[in-house]
């Protein structure tokens, strides 16, 4: 694994409270070498999070990257902006992790249980010769510090 792209959520929750067990996780991760990372679209959705919080993680703002595909396939990544409680950057989110070959971490089950699997059913109906050769990042939602 690369690494991971952190959802507002995280950051939010980082934010919150600097003694937490989410800081905790994400700072065992880093001794492991796991490279974290976010895009400018969380940021601007959360705004109240400090630049402290991130650099003190050693957290990277990268450019937002799409993954290579034709209009339909990148298409599908829409299935993460649609529905109750997601956002725009939820795509963009997901979109830069198959780019960059990086994994998900998030605090929001409806990414993993409703999006991703509407994603999935979505490459499911592309006929073979129509696939991207695309990563598929891992979604691990955090629960009190713990990810599933």
């Amino acid at each position: 694994m690369n690494g991971y792209v952190l959802d507002s959520g995280v950051l939010i929750r980082l934010a919150k409270d600097s003694s937490n067990a989410v800081r905790d996780s994400l700072e065992k991760l880093q001794h492991t070498g796991v490279r974290l990372v976010t895009i400018k679209e969380v940021c601007q959705e959360c705004r109240t999070v400090p630049v402290k919080v991130l650099s003190d993680l050693h957290i990277l703002v990268e450019p937002t990257q799409t993954p290579a595909g034709d209009l339909k396939q990148i298409r599908m990544l829409d299935a993460f902006q649609a529905g109750p409680g997601l956002t725009r950057a939820d795509r963009a989110v997901v979109g830069h992790a198959i780019a960059e070959r990086l994994d998900i971490m998030t605090t929001d089950w409806n990414m993993k249980q409703r999006s991703f699997k509407e994603f999935l059913k979505r490459l499911d109906r592309l006929p073979d010769s129509r696939l991207p050769l695309w990563y598929i990042p891992t979604i691990e939602v955090l629960e009190g510090g713990r990810s599933h």
